[in-house]
């Protein structure tokens, strides 16, 4: 049976971790969360600011192989653009980073050639898109069942670990919902400072 990554709680904003530890209190906090990660990305839009993407991969023995990307959101010509800083913990040479800005210039440059109508076509388009792959996490709450299974202490903070399989009976009413109908995981949640909660790094599948 596929495996997934549970993935729509990055960056989920709360004043408080979930109280209700059980599979309906759990539902909530998902539900919540998900409210609460819309309003956080509609925020962060038309700011400048640094973010880091960590991801966890295991192996068939376990073994775990770290991948990081830090990333800062700017500005170029009036364009939202991601300036790549560092992978895995080391800078871009500075061949690297050359070859990267110019990349980013020539698509900049790309889009400043486009006329209004073809411009206004591609942001419709674009959103479109975004949308329809955006909204399959939107179902999460309801397409799947949420269980406790433990609680660990993961780089020194405590951290619930939650396992999660698909509802019965549930169907996919979104191409990329279709996901959740095998989705077999466990994520680990946890507090952060000082008001922020969502995953740890630690998110393997079954």
């Amino acid at each position: 049976m596929r495996s997934c990554i549970l993935l729509f709680l990055a960056a989920a904003a709360l004043p408080a971790f979930a109280a209700d530890t059980s599979p309906e209190g759990l539902r909530k906090f998902v539900r919540e969360s998900l409210v609460n990660f819309e309003k956080t990305d509609q925020n962060m839009r038309g700011y400048e600011f640094l973010m880091r993407d960590d991801s966890r991969e295991f192996d068939s023995h376990g073994t775990a192989k770290t991948h990081s990307v830090v990333m800062r959101r700017g500005y170029l010509e009036g364009f939202p653009v991601n300036h790549i800083l560092s992978r895995n913990g080391n800078p871009l040479t500075e061949a690297e980073y050359q070859q990267h800005e110019e990349d980013l210039k020539k698509s900049v440059a790309a889009r400043k050639g486009e006329s209004p109508e073809q411009r206004a076509k591609a942001t419709a388009e674009r959103r479109k898109r975004n949308a329809e792959q955006e909204s399959w996490f939107k179902e999460a709450p309801e397409a799947l069942d949420y269980r406790l299974e433990s609680q660990q202490t993961v780089e020194g903070r405590s951290i619930l670990v939650v396992a999660f399989s698909p509802h019965p009976g549930y169907h996919a009413h979104n191409l990329w919902a279709r996901v959740l109908e095998k989705c077999r995981a466990k994520s680990g949640w946890m507090p952060r400072k000082p008001r922020f909660c969502g995953p740890t790094p630690l998110c393997r599948a079954m």
